[in-house]
């Protein structure tokens, strides 16, 4: 099931999990989540995509349990309840460097009131930590430190997990290989994963949900979230141009299209523009290279990716629902 924002989901879904209804977070003089309503379907990993202040941890802090909203409510299956039922790795990540890793997550397992020990030793394996529990969490690097985050949030008893923005700040190697952990948790725990980085989402994501001035422009699963955008496509096309003004002249011709060349070699750009599917204005555009006498070697549309739904449902270049 697709929601845009002309679409509401008050229907409860018997394969989710978590149920978010109506929510909304006033503060004095601003407004951070403004009536979102959405769904995450169990053992599924729930991307929640959006521009830094889009209202994305702020809505992760109401689902855990840590901040109250001021409208709504959280459903969790047959639990309404969530004070101790959520996994938390937060976007800082606060974590005590004074302590070793085996002490630090027994620490937080007594402040989630879980009287399971073993749970530790699951959350250092299923973290990849068990080479590193008895180093002091100040002797970690960066990537080993959201471990650690994300095996305190283990630790917690709840087959929820929020992850928020998990990979920020990380080197290549080290998200491929959280990407990976995040990976093995889905068979048993349902997971939102919070980023504003579109091809990570893309690529971890069962479903995803849009949020935007903390509004939910679209929700639902990533292949029917490309519908949204079935009307439009990127058009791609290989010419020659020699000099900065017939530069100029193409993009004055596709104007809003949100023309962008990249330099082939040898006088080659390819040019990317978007457009309505099946429009007239491509057969007037190649008219107007032929006039110009451009060489063009190729002319192809290229395939939407989640990106460019995130670019048109927020409006970046003039897309319409």
């Amino acid at each position: 099931m697709i929601s845009d924002k002309n679409t509401i989901l008050s229907e409860h879904n018997d394969t989710a999990k978590i149920f978010v209804n109506h929510l909304s977070k006033v503060y004095p003089g601003h407004t951070a989540v403004e009536d979102i309503t959405f769904q995450v379907k169990t053992n599924s990993i729930h991307g929640f995509l959006g521009k830094n202040g889009a209202g994305k941890t702020t809505t992760l802090k109401m689902i855990a349990g840590l901040v109250q909203p001021s409208s709504g409510y959280i459903h969790f299956g047959e639990q309404t309840n969530n004070k101790y039922r959520v996994g938390c790795l937060l976007e800082d990540n606060p974590l005590y460097e004074n302590m070793s890793v085996y002490s630090f997550l027994h620490f937080m397992r007594k402040l989630y009131r879980n009287t399971d020990k073993a749970v530790v030793d699951y959350a250092l394996k299923a973290a990849g930590l068990v080479s590193v529990k008895e180093r002091f969490i100040a002797h970690l690097s960066k990537g080993y430190r959201q471990r650690v985050g994300l095996a305190q949030a283990l630790t917690c008893p709840s087959d929820i997990l929020i992850l928020d923005e998990p990979t920020s700040g990380l080197d290549p190697s080290s998200v491929v290989e959280f990407r990976e952990l995040i990976k093995n948790l889905k068979s048993e725990k349902t997971i939102i994963f919070s980023s504003h980085i579109l091809s990570e989402v893309e690529a971890l994501c069962d479903d995803v949900t849009i949020i935007d001035q903390g509004k939910i422009l679209a929700s639902g699963p990533v292949n029917e979230i490309y519908q949204l955008i079935s009307h439009q496509a990127i058009f791609c096309v290989e010419l020659e141009i020699k000099g900065q003004s017939l530069k100029e002249e193409i993009s004055g011709f596709l104007k809003e299209k949100m023309p962008s060349f990249h330099f082939v070699g040898q006088d080659r750009y390819m040019l990317n523009y978007y457009e309505e599917k099946n429009s007239r204005f491509n057969q007037s555009f190649i008219k107007f290279l032929i006039d110009k006498e451009i060489n063009v070697y190729q002319f192809f549309e290229e395939k939407s990716d989640l990106e460019d739904v995130f670019l048109s449902l927020t409006n970046h270049r003039g897309g319409r629902l």
